[in-house]
């Protein structure tokens, strides 16, 4: 039987790595999918820029070494970036 689940901010701080942790030995998913990300508007990604790349990191770090812990076949990260056109310099 195959199943398809993911948990919102509210349900699952995927920042805290306990959590995570649980969260992966008790589903004990074959497959993760790791899209996960905090983001805001671009504003707040400039004047923060910091605050983003770390709280991106611990995720992405949690998801991936909890993922390894509880024996899960195959972890898929995906990446991506904002580029702003407006704040580029024109040619």
């Amino acid at each position: 039987m195959q199943s398809f689940f993911c948990r919102t901010v509210d349900e699952l701080d995927l920042t805290k790595q306990s959590l995570v942790e649980s969260f992966l030995q008790q589903e004990k998913p074959d497959y993760v999918f790791l899209a996960a990300a905090q983001s805001r508007r671009i504003h707040a990604n400039i004047t923060y820029p910091a605050d983003f790349i770390y709280s991106n990191l611990q995720i992405q770090i949690n998801i991936i070494h909890a993922a390894y812990q509880s024996g899960v076949k195959n972890c898929v990260f995906w990446a991506a970036h904002a580029s702003i056109q407006s704040l580029l310099p024109s040619r």
